[in-house]
């Protein structure tokens, strides 16, 4: 998983974050190449959508709310990879 694909994941949500709160506001988006996928109504909906559809290629799960979020990554909280700070 490259920072770049991230980075262009999270460009593409922003894009589209606008319209995505007039319909879809709480919920969580699945992005992949700088598509909405699809949203779903919790986190692990999503992130097991993105897994079956994707396997180990890079995607983005973002709850769709207005401001700043939190940045999550599932795989790192659920222990399928590590991070050292």
């Amino acid at each position: 998983m490259s920072a770049e694909a991230i980075d262009r994941e999270v460009e593409a949500f922003e894009e589209k974050l606008e319209d995505l709160l007039t319909e879809h506001e709480g919920k969580f988006a699945l992005v992949k190449d700088g598509a909405v996928i699809g949203t779903f109504d919790n986190e692990g909906d999503a992130y097991t959508e993105g897994v079956k559809r994707f396997g180990e290629d890079t995607f983005l799960v973002r709850q769709i709310l207005s401001g700043k979020t939190l940045e999550a990554l599932p795989a790192l909280f659920s222990g399928v990879i590590n991070a050292c700070l």
